[in-house]
């Protein structure tokens, strides 16, 4: 078994899938095992959590602190973490990291 651990800076699911993807075929390409997650030969654990939203206004410069209407929506130390275990496709990655993010947000605004 390997475990591979790293920090990403991944700003969205499908971003996270595609991760998943160049693992899986790095793990295939050096013949490490078959990638397919399906039937057991690749799991993925996703660390999920929410950071403050920047966005650009019309002069691009960013909007922060007291100008971005969602800051104060979000708690005061974001970046609480869920974890998903054991998870045996991309598809089903991509749309965790969408259903937990939502609850997150519901729950926490």
């Amino acid at each position: 078994m390997i475990e591979i651990v790293f920090d990403p800076d991944v700003r969205s699911a499908s971003q996270a899938g595609a991760v998943v993807s160049a693992i899986q075929d790095i793990l295939k390409y050096i013949g490490t095992c078959t990638g397919k997650m399906e039937e057991g030969a690749l799991r993925c654990d996703l660390n999920i959590s929410i950071a403050p939203i920047d966005f650009p206004n019309k002069s691009n410069k960013f909007i922060t602190d007291i100008h971005n209407p969602f800051l104060k929506k979000l708690p005061p130390n974001t970046g609480h973490r869920v974890e998903v275990k054991n998870l045996n496709s991309i598809s089903q990655g991509t749309c965790t990291v969408r259903k937990c993010l939502l609850i997150y947000i519901y729950i926490t605004c």
